[in-house]
């Protein structure tokens, strides 16, 4: 979207993020089943940033994978990736991105029911989470591989 709608402010970024997760849920409810990825509004912090969860859980079944380190590992991780210059990550003050993961860690999950809980860390069970994933996703009941 920044290609073909162009850069701008923070209000203008949060503008295009708005979009684009209306974009992700109408693919997502198109699609016959879909593994969506993204940073989840969590209910508790009532802020704009994140994807908003609900209406994506009216589309079916929907199982949480939240993955999880500590902040300051989650903070260096966020500040070294290399996105697009319109998401104005260069603004960002490092000292609040760690805060910021500080909170969004003291959260947890955002609450779909029975989690599974990746501790990334170290490197995941790729493969048990997928199991995992698919248990849920029929309804039966299994052991968190991740926790």
């Amino acid at each position: 979207m920044f290609e073909s709608l162009g850069l701008g402010d923070a209000r203008w970024r949060n503008r295009l993020s708005r979009t684009s997760d209306r974009v992700l849920y109408e693919s997502a409810a198109a699609s016959r089943g879909a593994v969506i990825v993204s940073h989840w509004r969590h209910d508790a912090l009532h802020r704009e940033s994140g994807t908003a969860i609900t209406p994506f859980l009216e589309l079916g079944v929907v199982v949480e994978v939240h993955c999880r380190c500590d902040p300051e590992t989650a903070a260096q991780r966020f500040t070294e990736r290399t996105r697009h210059a319109g998401h104005l990550d260069a603004q960002g003050d490092p000292v609040e991105v760690v805060e910021r993961f500080r909170r969004l860690s003291a959260l947890g999950p955002v609450g779909i029911l029975d989690p599974i809980v990746v501790d990334t860390t170290v490197a995941p069970d790729v493969a048990g989470i997928a199991d995992a994933v698919h248990t849920r996703a029929r309804g039966e009941t299994g052991v968190n591989p991740a926790s």
